[in-house]
């Protein structure tokens, strides 16, 4: 993470085995799902970085030149692991790593989804706009209060990506 801008780069699911084994992904070791996630807000914060730690979350905070950002990531195999929130708006590029690929849209939604072939996820946008996608890269405009988060295994399924 760039600490200037709050840029993200590779963002790897750690395949760690899950306390339940019903929740482990099929990764074999460590697997980079985004080589990056960069807001496109032009600002350098310079406040002091807020960092909040516990047992499942981390949540990372700073502003500077009128632009504040955060990142919120969860410790968890499956579901909802990672958000990044600008305020106010901005857009952001999400770049995907080695043998991931965006595959479109979720029926009857505004989620764009991934897959490596055998596991599905999705960018989970909330007051955003996808500009664009390209099989590696995704443009969305991010307005203020919103947020692109990111999900993975069963609740991609159950928001209607497939692998």
């Amino acid at each position: 993470m760039n600490p200037s801008t709050l840029a993200t780069s590779n963002y790897v699911h750690t395949g760690v085995p899950s306390p339940r084994p019903d929740k482990n992904l099929p990764f074999a070791g460590r697997t980079t799902i985004f080589t990056s996630k960069v807001p496109q807000h032009g600002k350098t914060l310079t406040s002091p970085l807020s960092l909040e730690i516990n047992a499942e979350s981390l949540v990372l905070q700073r502003s500077g030149g009128g632009q504040t950002m955060k990142i919120q990531a969860k410790d968890c195999h499956q579901g909802g692991l990672f958000q990044m929130e600008p305020e106010p708006g901005t857009v952001e590029v999400n770049t995907l790593g080695a043998g991931w690929r965006y595959t479109g849209v979720a029926p009857g939604s505004s989620r764009l989804c991934i897959s490596n072939g055998r596991i599905s996820a999705y960018d989970s946008p909330e007051l955003a706009t996808l500009l664009g996608f390209t099989a590696q890269q995704a443009r969305w405009r991010v307005a203020a209060g919103g947020r692109i988060g990111f999900v993975i295994g069963e609740d991609a399924i159950e928001g209607g990506c497939r692998p």
